[in-house]
C-alpha cells in the first residue's frame, strides 16, 4: 500500500485563473474610442483632403497659364476650410457618437479621453498633409522663379519659416 506524502510548502493562495485570453489582449477602452474617431472621421475626411490636393494640383497646372501666379493656391483651396470641416466633424461626433459610446457601457470620461486622442491624431494628420503640400509648392514656385507668399497672417508669414 502506498502512503500519502504532505509536503511542508505552503497551499498557493492565488486561485486558479480561468481559462480565456491574457488581460493583456483585452484593449484599453480609451485605445478603442480613439481608433474609433480616427479611423471613422479618416474615411470620410480623406476623402475631402484628396480632393483638395487634386484641385490644387489643377489649379497650379491652369493658373500660371491663364494668369500670374502671386500667391499661395494651397492656402485658399486646402487650408482655408479645412478647419471649418473639422469643426463640423467634431460637433457631429460629439453629438451622434458620444452617446452611443455612453450607452454601450463606456464611461463618460473614457469617451471623453478617447475622443481627444483621436482628434489630437486627425490633427497630426492634418498637419503633416498641409505642411507637406506647402513645401511642394514651395519647390513648384522656386521651379517657376516666384516668390511663395501667403496673402492672410499667419503664425509663420513664409513657408520657409517651417
Amino acid at each position: 500500500m502506498i502512503e500519502p506524502t504532505t509536503s511542508d510548502a505552503p497551499a498557493d493562495p492565488t486561485p486558479a485563473r480561468p481559462a480565456g485570453p491574457p488581460a493583456a489582449a483585452i484593449p484599453d477602452p480609451v485605445r478603442r474610442i480613439g481608433e474609433y474617431v480616427f479611423y471613422g472621421s479618416m474615411s470620410w475626411l480623406a476623402w475631402f483632403w484628396g480632393a483638395s490636393v487634386l484641385l490644387w494640383i489643377a489649379a497650379m497646372v491652369v493658373v500660371p497659364q491663364v494668369a500670374e501666379l502671386e500667391t499661395s493656391m494651397w492656402e485658399f483651396l486646402g487650408l482655408g476650410w479645412m478647419r471649418w470641416v473639422l469643426f463640423a466633424a467634431g460637433c457631429v461626433l460629439g453629438y451622434s457618437s458620444f452617446p452611443m459610446l455612453v450607452a454601450q457601457g463606456l464611461t463618460r470620461r473614457r469617451v471623453a479621453q478617447g475622443s481627444i486622442a483621436g482628434i489630437a491624431a486627425i490633427a497630426v494628420a492634418g498637419a503633416l498633409i498641409v505642411t507637406a503640400v506647402y513645401a511642394v509648392e514651395g519647390i513648384v514656385f522656386g521651379l517657376l522663379d516666384i516668390d511663395l507668399v501667403v496673402s492672410e497672417r499667419h503664425l509663420f508669414d513664409v513657408p520657409g519659416q517651417l
